[in-house]
């Protein structure tokens, strides 16, 4: 059976530790365990996102706790962090929508 050519990946740093963790999530059901106990789960739209080498957006605190500044997890207003290939890293507060599109409403 022959494979199906996949696309190199060339980052490295943030956006590669997140890409990795996807692409294991979606291995695995769609969900990782991760070291802190804390369940991630994957998306079909964030990995795809990776795959294509845009930038990725996600809920803050599913980034790693040095790339939000440290913020608290208990914070009272929910927010998102958009990652682009460079590593950067933007923390801004989610619309109504996108809160809802998390909790999957």
């Amino acid at each position: 059976m022959a494979r199906l050519a996949t696309r190199a990946r060339t980052q490295t740093g943030l956006y590669g530790i997140l890409w990795d963790r996807e692409e294991l999530a979606a291995r695995n059901g769609g969900r990782v365990q991760q070291s802190s106990g804390q369940i991630y789960v994957g998306s079909h739209e964030r990995l795809a996102a990776f795959r294509r080498g845009e930038p990725v957006s996600m809920r803050a605190w599913d980034t790693p706790e040095a790339a939000r500044g440290g913020g608290a997890k208990e914070c009272p207003v929910w927010r998102k962090a958009i990652v682009w290939p460079d590593g950067e890293v933007e923390i801004c507060v989610a619309t109504g929508e996108e809160v809802l599109a998390d909790l999957g409403l």
